[in-house]
């Protein structure tokens, strides 16, 4: 069925000036045909916000999530890495020349060994915060494996079975190395990439 352009007629609810007032389409207009055009103008809407070519800005901070276990049996060894990670970063002074660094360590234990669903979402959580630039984590291999392909997605990268220290000391090398680069994440996530 070829699809068709037709005008558009209106409808009324409640009638006078108060009323609501809309249009729907006349009859023979793919239904499809309005589904796509309504995904494409909220696809358009959300690139306006993505600059690619943007850049960090000087005093700009961006974030680093840690996931560990930080309740249940191995509690110990997961705030061991956070804290670690965490005296690492203040001892660079929390920043890399210019940009300053936010780090949030998560919980993939909830009181269990490792649990796959609080490790999803941790690296879930990381991946929807356009300023994160690096994941330490999951201390564990088989972990880290599960949340690997959810940051791979989302262009994130990984520093996973390693001490907390090492992991944050990576990080900031590669963010050092990175410099101004207009794709801060991207060119960390290499620098991650080709150290491991």
């Amino acid at each position: 069925m070829p699809l068709s352009w037709r005008p558009l007629r209106s409808w009324g609810v409640g009638g006078g000036s108060g009323g609501l007032r809309g249009s729907l389409p006349e009859r023979g207009t793919h239904p499809s045909l309005i589904l796509v055009m309504g995904l494409v103008g909220l696809t358009l809407a959300g690139l306006g916000g993505c600059g690619a070519s943007e850049g960090v800005s000087s005093g700009a901070t961006v974030h680093v999530y840690s996931s560990a276990p930080l309740s249940g049996p191995e509690a110990v060894s997961g705030r061991t890495f956070c804290a670690d990670a965490r005296k690492t970063l203040a001892r660079a002074g929390g920043k890399v020349g210019d940009v300053h660094f936010r780090l949030t360590c998560l919980d993939d234990a909830r009181g269990a060994r490792w649990r796959l669903a609080a490790i999803g979402a941790n690296a879930r959580r990381a991946t929807e915060d356009s300023a994160t630039v690096a994941y330490l984590g999951e201390p564990q291999a088989g972990a880290a494996r599960f949340s690997a392909t959810i940051l791979e997605a989302a262009g994130i990268g990984q520093v996973a079975g390693r001490s907390g220290a090492a992991a944050m000391s990576k990080v900031l090398k590669a963010v050092d190395e990175a410099g101004g680069a207009e794709d801060l994440r991207a060119n960390v996530r290499k620098d991650l990439e080709g150290g491991q």
